[in-house]
């Protein structure tokens, strides 16, 4: 446990230090002057130029590289061109709004997924299962952000079940998480239904039914929980995707989050806080595939020794 530990903190390390050269190497590629951004419109060449001497622009990339690798190092993130404010200042700030947003969102999905999931492979070939994977299919196909604008003006703004934007307190959450839960539960519920169409063919299934064991004991004991590897791993992906940020839907219910944050950084050519948060969402993804590599460990022990 402890060497497989090691062994995956290591090549965490490598992948992340590979995000920050490719990180560094693309803002440093987009035709934007940190120094005009600082310095605003209305600056004048001469005030320009001071500033890159102090910033120390004109220093070569490798230079700027080993600096920036160096504050990193340090857990300094940089400051931002536009608001001055400390970057990783910024996402702590701002990530818990955009967590309670994806937990709450993979929470409703999987409620709904997984049960779906498992009625449909019972009764494959269905009405149920057919109606099921056509809502799917058209939920999966509709545009977050056309989908977020029709229920907050009907479910918001038309009714006033929830509030229309902004972030006070947790009821401002809830028609968000709603609008990523419907364009995802129809996906998962497929992907639950093809998995455990697969374990109901296997050997041990049927071992299983053969010592009189209920077959809801053998739906949710033996067939759920091996069908459930293939969707860990992508939920994984999934939950680090959200938490990295959802743009989209936190723009257009005006949520504080990352997402949020990201936009308005890309608007303003705020380079500083573009890498900041490229940086903390690729971290969330390492550190999501280190946890599910460990929860398969916890679905199926023999994992582990294999």
């Amino acid at each position: 446990m402890i060497k497989r530990l090691i062994h995956r903190l290591l090549w965490a390390v490598m992948i992340l230090w590979g995000a920050t050269v490719i990180t560094f190497i693309i803002a440093h590629a987009v035709p934007a002057d940190p120094a005009r951004v600082y310095a605003g419109a209305n600056a004048d060449a001469e005030t320009i130029a001071r500033i890159r001497l102090e910033m120390r622009l004109d220093d070569p990339l490798i230079v700027q590289y080993t600096r920036y690798l160096g504050k990193l190092i340090q857990g300094d993130l940089g400051t931002s061109l536009v608001t001055n404010e400390r970057v990783l200042d910024a996402i702590i700030l701002r990530f818990p709004t955009t967590a309670a947003l994806s937990i709450s969102a993979v929470i409703l999905w999987l409620l709904l997924s997984i049960p779906l999931g498992v009625l449909t492979s019972i009764y494959q070939g269905r009405f149920i299962d057919r109606t099921v994977l056509f809502i799917g299919l058209i939920a999966i196909s509709l545009p977050v952000f056309w989908l977020a604008r029709m229920l907050q003006y009907y479910l918001a703004y038309r009714t006033g079940l929830f509030p229309v934007a902004g972030y006070v307190n947790w009821t401002h959450i809830i028609l968000p998480a709603i609008t990523l839960a419907i364009v995802t539960t129809g996906y998962y519920a497929r992907l639950v239904h093809t998995n455990m169409l697969e374990v109901l063919n296997q050997e041990f299934v049927r071992v299983a039914r053969a010592k009189g064991l209920s077959e809801w004991r053998v739906l949710f004991k033996h067939v759920l929980r091996n069908a459930l590897i293939p969707v860990v791993t992508i939920l994984g992906l999934d939950v680090a995707a959200l938490l990295g940020g959802v743009v989209f839907t936190e723009n257009v219910f005006a949520l504080p989050g990352l997402g949020t944050l990201a936009l308005q950084s890309v608007f303003n050519l705020d380079v500083p806080m573009i890498m900041g948060v490229v940086l903390f969402s690729a971290t969330l993804v390492v550190c999501s595939n280190i946890i599910v590599d460990f929860i398969y460990q916890w679905i199926d022990p023999r994992i582990e020794s294999e």
